[in-house]
């Protein structure tokens, strides 16, 4: 079985190797280097403030045919992180930052190499598997792992204890502290996944049509609420995809919908569409989590995982808006229960808030979930501690 798992492993990154971009050339020496290209733009314009770096590409996107040639040398001692092993060799760099904290792949790679820090940031929710492949590593390095809030921190800190509390590097760089207006709207944070297939395949069927059902429901009681209070609907969508418009449109109407733009600043589209006249609410996801740490009026309704059967394997996804600290199934912004009078009084509780008593009422929460850095203060002056260069 494991011999034929390791063969598919082989064919699938020989196919990914057929089709990935190739340099003969050498990757440029540097003291920094950033582990994985997916997070190097928001390193680069929320934290570093530069582009002088390295990028070690970890989904086959790239290929040095040199480093490649080398690393076969090294496929006994290394196996399939030869390559990856090679590349940090050659580039002989202080640190390796990575933004994808949730792949161990990363954490044993970097064990090869005591005189490099190695840095992870988290990049989004975890669930309870989190930890599981931690328990029987023994040889793994992390120096320094940046979190969002200190619930998350207390519960892995016993496997990686260099953990700091952050917040998310993304809203530290471009949320400012809300001011608490009128509310004139709503705005739902959309949860829609892309359309990858591989991802679905890995999900075992869960895409939005299973959640379909759920996320009518809500939005069908969200829009009633704003019509007897006569506020407007808005959604902030998660891709730029016309998928994702064509999903609601055909699930309700009467609501505005915050197009993505297909350009190099959409990721940052979600954080520039919040409104000081208006609440969030949605199913629990990072940028919910974002919001509620800066201070915006918030309310997750985290109810739409539990439509997942007990006994499936995606079922560890079934968990609080708090985890891991443990809340009653609802609350003042919360509910973990799909019934109208619930997702009404939520609705309810944040529209008639002020500011004062909101201070008082998430206090218990708002830190144990996600700090707030206003300028990434934190990790900089870690950065700069080591003597790495941060603008």
């Amino acid at each position: 079985m494991m011999l034929i798992k390791q063969l598919r492993k082989l064919i699938e990154k020989i196919l990914l190797f057929i089709v990935a971009k190739k340099k003969w050339e050498f990757p440029k020496k540097n003291k920094i280097l950033i582990v994985d290209y997916a997070g190097s733009k928001k390193l680069s314009n929320c934290v570093l403030g530069h582009s002088n770096f390295t990028i070690l590409h970890t989904r086959q996107e790239l290929y040095y045919l040199p480093i490649l040639l080398i690393s076969l040398t090294k496929f006994f001692s290394h196996g399939f992180a030869s390559y990856s092993v090679t590349f940090i060799r050659y580039v002989n760099p202080n640190v390796a930052i990575t933004f994808i904290d949730n792949n161990i792949a990363f954490p044993k790679i970097m064990s090869n190499f005591i005189n490099c820090k190695f840095v992870m940031i988290m990049n989004g929710r975890r669930h309870k598997t989190f930890l599981e492949e931690y328990k029987n590593l023994k040889k793994y390095k992390i120096d320094k792992y940046f979190v969002f809030g200190d619930d998350f921190r207390n519960e892995v800190k016993n496997k990686i204890p260099n953990t700091v509390v952050g917040g998310s590097i993304i809203a530290n760089s471009l949320f400012n502290i809300t001011r608490f207006d009128k509310i004139k709207k709503i705005q739902y944070v959309s949860l829609y996944y892309g359309e990858n297939k591989k991802f679905w395949k890995k999900l075992r069927g869960f895409d939005n049509t299973f959640y379909q059902p759920t996320t009518k429901y809500t939005l069908e009681i969200i829009k009633e609420f704003c019509q007897q209070n006569s506020l407007a609907l808005e959604i902030i969508p998660r891709t730029n995809l016309q998928s994702e418009e064509k999903y609601y449109a055909e699930m309700i109407d009467g609501f505005i919908y915050k197009k993505k733009p297909n350009n190099n600043d959409s990721m940052y589209h979600s954080y520039n569409q919040l409104s000081d006249d208006a609440f969030a609410v949605g199913c629990t996801s990072t940028f919910l989590m974002e919001c509620f740490g800066v201070g915006y009026r918030t309310g997750f309704l985290t109810f739409r995982q539990h439509v997942i059967p007990k006994n499936h394997p995606e079922n560890f996804r079934c968990v609080q808006w708090s985890w891991p600290k443990n809340t009653s199934d609802y609350g003042f912004f919360w509910s973990n229960i799909k019934e109208k009078k619930y997702i009404f009084n939520v609705l309810n509780n944040l529209l008639k808030v002020n500011e004062s008593d909101w201070k008082k009422i998430v206090l218990p929460f708002k830190y144990g979930l996600m700090h707030y850095d206003p300028g990434n203060k934190i990790i900089k002056n870690y950065l700069k501690s080591i003597k790495i260069e941060v603008n």
